[in-house]
């Protein structure tokens, strides 16, 4: 597992811990954008 900054949408499980990385990102940075809403958490 790598934390760190992340470009693109991340879901992984470590020790039991569910990370989620879903960055916005920059406009434009990607085409289509590769922001997931499936993977937004209400807290």
């Amino acid at each position: 597992m790598r934390l760190g900054r992340r470009s693109e949408p991340h879901l992984e499980h470590f020790a039991g811990t569910r990370v989620v990385a879903n960055p916005g990102g920059y406009p434009d940075e990607f085409a289509p954008p590769l922001f997931r809403p499936e993977l937004v958490i209400e807290v």
